[in-house]
């Protein structure tokens, strides 16, 4: 190992002792979900089967991306009878142009505390002036 190697890689375990929460052992990251996109298919088959199986592998938060004409009150029931939490969910920008009352009301009645819309039609992005680059900040 050349000297140069040693000297950062030992710099870079030095700087770890100032992460919070490294050397109290406390994590980092203390709640982690899974998007429910990954596994779209198997939602639109049979939601309550998959949000069993999510919940037996051990995850306790998921983020919807779709409720696959279900009611939300529906989706809340699924979602306490397994011990999961929904504290966001993606939704597709065609519901931009649509109904927010009842995109939040939904939301709420699921639990959810953020509503993401992951994406937008590069068409759509219309902002009363350029947006600065970092450099020019």
């Amino acid at each position: 190992m050349h000297r140069r190697t040693f000297v950062t890689a030992m710099g870079a375990v030095a700087g770890l002792g100032r992460v919070p929460g490294f050397a109290t052992g406390d994590p980092l990251v203390k709640r982690v979900g899974l998007q429910l996109y990954t596994v779209r298919s198997l939602m639109k088959e049979d939601m309550e089967r998959t949000l069993a199986r999510v919940a037996e592998v051990g995850y306790r938060e998921v983020e919807f991306a779709g409720y696959f004409g279900r009611d939300p009150k529906d989706i809340r029931a699924m979602l306490d009878r397994h011990g999961l939490a929904a504290p966001a969910a993606h939704v597709d920008e065609k519901l931009l142009v649509g109904d927010w009352a009842k995109i939040f009301a939904d939301a709420k009645a699921i639990g959810h505390e953020y509503v993401i819309v992951p994406s937008t039609n590069p068409a759509q992005r219309r902002f009363p002036a350029p947006i600065p680059t970092c450099r020019q900040l």
